[in-house]
C-alpha cells in the first residue's frame, strides 16, 4: 500500500486519475486538485497544482511516450472542458478544448488515452456522451458515440485504454459494460452487464491493458478490481468492499505496469495499492 490521507507528498485526498509510465513511475490526480508522480516504490518524486480546480478536478490522466525522449503526461481536465499537456517536471506545455454545445467543443471530459502514433482519445459524458478523437496537437479528427443503452452508445464513459494492435477499450460506465471500438470508432465488440458474478460489472470506472495483453477493469460499484483476457473472457477478480490490505472504498483507477503488477487507487482509503498479477493474486473468483 502507498500512501494514507493528507496533503503532504506522498499522500493523497482522494485519489482518482492514475497511470505508470514504461520505467514504472507513477502519475496521481487527487480531488485537492494536486498531482503528483511517485517512483516505483511510492516515493515522491514532484507534485504541482492543476492552474484551477475549484470547479472539480481530474479523473483521466494517462502518461504519453508517443514521441521518444519527450515523455509528457496528459490530463483530462474535466470540469473545466479541456486537455492539459505537461512536461514531467509539471510544466504546463500546451492545453486544447473548450466548452461548448457542438460536437467540435466539449463538456466534461473525463478519460484521455494516447496510441503509439500519439493520437489523442478523450470519453466525453456531459452533453454526448461519446469518445472524442485529436492529433497530438489537440486537432479534432474524428468523433463516435451518442447517449443511449444500444450498442455504440454510451451512458457516462469514462476510463479508456489503448489494447494493442489496434483497439481501444471503454468503459461505459453506466451502462455496467465495456465497448471495443477500432481507433476510428468501429465497433467490434461489447462486453459484460451489470452484477458482481465474473464478467459482469457494476459501475466499471476505469480500465487498463497490461504488457501481455490482458484487461483489467476497476469497479467502483463492487469495490474490486477484475481481470479479463484479450478476448473479454473474465480471469477472475480480486477485492472486496473494506479498509484493510486487498479490500478498496469506491476505487477510481487501475494502471497496469511492465512487471505484471497493477496500481489501484483506492479513492475512499486515500491510498494506492499495488497487486501482484503476474503472483496470481488477481486471478482469482
Amino acid at each position: 500500500m502507498i500512501g494514507s490521507r493528507g496533503r503532504l507528498p506522498g499522500r493523497f485526498s482522494f485519489p482518482r486519475g492514475i497511470d505508470v509510465d514504461r520505467e514504472g513511475r507513477i502519475a496521481v490526480a487527487d480531488r485537492s486538485g494536486r498531482i503528483q508522480i511517485l517512483s516505483p516504490d511510492g516515493k515522491p518524486l514532484r507534485e504541482w497544482i492543476l492552474p484551477a480546480w475549484e470547479n472539480g478536478t481530474p479523473t483521466g490522466i494517462v502518461f504519453d511516450a508517443s514521441r521518444p525522449g519527450e515523455a509528457t503526461l496528459l490530463i483530462a481536465d474535466t470540469h473545466y472542458n479541456r486537455v492539459l499537456r505537461y512536461s514531467l517536471d509539471g510544466a504546463l506545455v500546451r492545453q486544447f478544448g473548450e466548452y461548448g454545445e457542438t460536437r467540435d467543443k466539449m463538456v466534461y471530459p473525463t478519460g484521455v488515452a494516447v496510441d503509439p502514433e500519439g493520437s489523442i482519445y478523450v470519453t466525453e459524458y456531459g452533453l454526448h456522451d461519446r469518445v472524442m478523437k485529436f492529433t497530438r496537437d489537440g486537432e479534432l479528427t474524428g468523433q463516435w458515440g451518442d447517449f443511449g443503452t444500444e450498442p455504440g452508445e454510451f451512458q457516462r464513459p469514462l476510463g479508456l485504454a489503448f489494447a494493442p494492435p489496434d483497439r481501444l477499450v471503454v468503459a461505459d460506465t453506466c451502462n455496467h459494460r465495456l465497448q471495443v471500438f477500432t481507433l476510428d470508432g468501429e465497433l467490434l465488440e461489447v462486453w459484460g452487464e451489470v452484477g458482481a458474478a465474473p464478467g459482469q460489472f457494476k459501475y466499471p470506472y476505469d480500465v487498463a491493458v497490461g504488457p501481455d495483453g490482458r484487461i483489467y477493469v476497476c469497479e467502483y460499484g463492487n469495490n474490486r478490481v477484475q481481470c479479463l483476457d484479450a478476448e473479454g473472457r473474465s480471469l477472475g477478480c480480486f477485492g472486496k468492499a473494506g479498509r484493510g490490505p486487498g479490500e478498496f472504498a469506491t476505487p477510481w483507477g487501475v494502471a497496469a505496469a511492465q512487471g505484471g503488477a497493477i496500481i489501484v487507487a483506492d479513492t475512499n482509503n486515500h491510498r494506492l495499492q499495488v497487486l501482484d498479477i503476474a503472483g496470481g493474486l488477481g486471478v482469482r473468483n
